[in-house]
């Protein structure tokens, strides 16, 4: 009944998912979204929202704008999304929900209950899994016998969240699009692809993403206060991990004993890697932190003031931190 064909509602929300994205590749899609919208929500991880409502007449058919939208975030992401537009926020996650990687669900304007009606509770995007095995104990299974069950009894027995169930099965549940501004980071990456199988190379390759990530922070003059960190395999089973540090800082040496140990974690097994990639977030203004220990940090910082200067002169590899020197990591501390 529905395709990527069918005109969408003159006024709708469109609601796009990518499973798996990482964080860097989250947010350069979350970037791109908010330079072609005006009013855009990411929300961590891997989803985006849009309120395309008052938008037809500027960006032309909205199933149209939103399928050439979801084309160019998947170039950037290197991964398929999937995509649901309708009228409401609710009626487009349903639709995404639903929706095949690669393909956008469109529900046309005057057909949301209808769309509704025969879908399973797992369906509706403001249930819980524990909630809706709660609903089948007492006989509710659909969503259209959900929107038909006494509110009153649905608030006795769940308390008054499950009027937004009802609210929700019944297509009239509000949930407004809010614009958040996105986090500033500072992304950096290597792809190998031949592959990384030896730890000490991996470190390695990490090591020198921190030295590049700490020199964009210093030339900007930002600190970054957490650390992300994303291992790539030919397989896809990638594996994440972050470290929050006691301070913002742009210091290499501060970086270090985070990125070995969250290697350690997120490393675990003998498959060649495939790509590395470190995100610098919560960043500040350089020198909005100060430690009773300055003395002894303002050596660093012109010690890392003078590599700077020689890089910005003769070259990123003209001058690298001694800690980037191959050694195996040590798996059995």
């Amino acid at each position: 009944m529905y395709s990527d064909w069918q005109d969408g509602p003159p006024d709708a929300a469109l609601a796009l998912r990518c499973p798996g994205i990482g964080a860097e590749g989250w947010l350069k899609a979350a970037a791109h979204a908010a330079q072609r919208l005006p009013i855009i929500e990411a929300v961590e991880p891997d989803m985006l929202l849009a309120d395309l409502a008052g938008l037809s007449n500027l960006l032309g058919p909205l199933n149209r704008f939103a399928r050439s939208l979801m084309d160019e975030l998947t170039e950037i992401a290197g991964k398929p999304l999937k995509g649901g537009l309708g009228e409401t926020t609710l009626v487009a996650l349903t639709a995404m929900g639903l929706a095949d990687p690669g393909r956008l669900f469109v529900v046309p304007r005057g057909v949301e209950l209808k769309f509704l009606e025969p879908l399973p509770l797992s369906a509706l995007p403001v249930l819980s899994a524990h909630d809706a095995r709660e609903l089948h104990g007492m006989g509710v299974r659909f969503v259209g016998e959900l929107a038909g069950f006494p509110r009153s009894t649905l608030e006795a027995v769940f308390g008054e969240k499950a009027l937004s169930w009802s609210d929700a099965a019944r297509g009239v549940w509000k949930r407004p699009i809010v614009p958040r501004p996105l986090k500033r980071a500072v992304l950096k990456s290597s792809s190998f692809p031949g592959g990384l199988l030896e730890p000490g190379s991996i470190r390695e390759a990490a090591f020198r993403l921190v030295e590049e990530g700490c020199f964009a922070l210093r030339t900007e003059r930002l600190q970054a206060r957490r650390l992300k960190g994303e291992v790539a395999y030919p397989d896809g089973r990638d594996r994440r991990g972050s470290r929050m540090l006691s301070a913002p800082t742009s210091r290499e040496r501060d970086f270090y004993p985070g990125v070995k140990e969250m290697l350690l974690r997120v490393h675990d097994r003998r498959v060649r890697v495939t790509r590395l990639a470190l995100i610098f977030e919560e960043l500040v203004a350089f020198g909005e932190n100060r430690t009773l220990f300055e003395d002894d940090r303002l050596k660093y910082d012109r010690l890392y003031a003078a590599k700077d200067e020689v890089r910005k002169k003769f070259g990123f590899e003209a001058i690298w931190d001694g800690a980037r020197a191959p050694e195996p990591l040590d798996r059995s501390a």
